[in-house]
């Protein structure tokens, strides 16, 4: 009765009617899975064109060789390597095994062959070449409690991206509010003053600010089970702006 159903939905957030087709869904609690089903549908949609958008709007040309550290399950993998127009290349690196066989399976269901992935022991090495890339995205890690530690960590990783860039080469950065909450030394203190505090930190390691790209989106809860159960929608993850800047 339900096999081949046929869905038409409106996502503020895309601005668009998306519909879909999904074939055998059968379960004890059949709105539930529609709308997890619905949710995997519109992500997948969305990497392949807004998302696709923006990483073009970042800077990303034909040719160039990118890395997404800390790359998860590959949000942001996609659509960098579809904005490359099957030319260069973009290295997906996690120290996580599950999240790099699906940035596998994307890849080979959009027929997509300039991603490779590089699997790591969670070293801050980025382990490529000096002035060898074009464009390093770091998004999503930078969070955790010890402010210091964490400030370490965050000068390390900025240094290690100016040693593989090229001159000019993109730094871009994305952070977000849940995150950079856990790393205020003081609870009272504003986001904006936070962030303002992260992008000297880039700049202090060598790099000029270039510009900024709205509408980022934060994956940390549709990859949280409990979340999901509850029925997530789109418009409901987290939204922030992707800070990018060039190397001196």
């Amino acid at each position: 009765m339900y096999n081949n159903m046929k869905v038409k939905y409106k996502e503020i957030d895309l601005g668009q009617t998306l519909s879909i087709t999904m074939e055998n869904v059968f379960s004890n609690d059949l709105e539930k899975n529609r709308q997890k089903n619905l949710l995997h549908q519109i992500i997948l949609d969305w990497e392949i064109t807004e998302c696709k958008k923006l990483m073009e709007k970042i800077g990303i040309k034909n040719g160039n060789k990118i890395i997404d550290f800390g790359c998860g399950y590959g949000h942001y993998t996609l659509p960098c390597a579809l904005a490359l127009n099957d030319t260069g290349k973009v290295y997906a690196i996690d120290r996580y095994n599950e999240p790099l066989k699906w940035i596998k399976k994307k890849a080979k269901l959009f027929n997509v062959n300039n991603i490779e992935t590089v699997k790591t022991e969670g070293s801050l090495e980025i382990g490529f070449s000096d002035k060898s890339i074009d464009i390093v995205l770091l998004y999503d890690i930078i969070h955790g409690e010890d402010v210091k530690t964490k400030e370490s960590i965050r000068f390390s990783l900025y240094k290690e991206s100016h040693r593989v860039l090229k001159k000019n080469g993109i730094l871009s950065v994305l952070n977000f509010d849940s995150d950079i909450k856990k790393i205020s030394p003081n609870k009272d203190k504003r986001i904006e003053t936070i962030y303002r505090d992260i992008n000297k930190e880039i700049i202090e390691a060598g790099f000029k600010f270039s510009h900024s790209v709205n509408n980022g989106v934060h994956f940390d809860d549709y990859h949280d089970n409990k979340k999901m159960n509850k029925v997530l929608l789109f418009s409901e993850l987290e939204r922030g702006v992707i800070y990018n800047f060039t190397k001196k």
